[in-house]
């Protein structure tokens, strides 16, 4: 089997310590926030983000990952591994860090990798882009009224600022 985006997922689960789930929506939100920044660190995966209700999102990720899903599933029954993708530790490393902070303020892991992409999106992606954390408040307060208070939004661009994705 060549080297493909769907065992670049499953080393990128391992590598965080994280079981390829795909079961619950929460679970795939993950997997698409995850996989964005870890995109955005410069790990290869060659994914298309657009912008969509939970922020950052990639069809074409959802597809790979539910093949993936379906490849354990029949790599499992017929007791085969499958072959390991070589990540960058230092890119890693840096989504390990970004997780380790997200439980050290006690919220869904989810709901602050949602906030983390969608302020890198904004001040990355988006057109025009956001120069700093006052337009990023003020964007997604348009885009997502009532769901993320200033001082969350400064948090996450002062998070992505320090690990120097933006």
């Amino acid at each position: 089997m060549t080297e493909d985006n769907r065992l670049r997922l499953l080393s990128l689960a391992k590598a965080l310590g994280k079981k390829f789930d795909m079961s619950t929506f929460d679970k795939r939100l993950f997997l698409q926030k995850i996989t964005y920044l870890a995109q955005e660190t410069g790990m290869h995966f060659g994914f298309h983000f657009g912008w969509y209700v939970h922020g950052p999102y990639s069809p074409t990720l959802t597809k790979d990952a539910f093949e993936l899903e379906d490849l354990l599933k029949s790599a499992g029954s017929c007791n085969v591994d499958l072959p390991k993708v070589h990540l960058d530790s230092s890119k890693v490393q840096i989504l390990k860090n970004i997780l380790n902070e997200i439980d050290q303020k006690r919220e869904e892991t989810e709901y602050w990798l949602e906030l983390l992409a969608s302020v890198h999106f904004l001040c990355k992606h988006a057109y025009p882009k956001a120069k700093d954390d006052n337009e990023v408040t003020k964007r997604l307060e348009a885009l997502k009224p009532g769901q993320y208070n200033p001082d969350m939004i400064k948090n996450a661009f002062e998070l992505l600022q320090k690990y120097g994705l933006i």
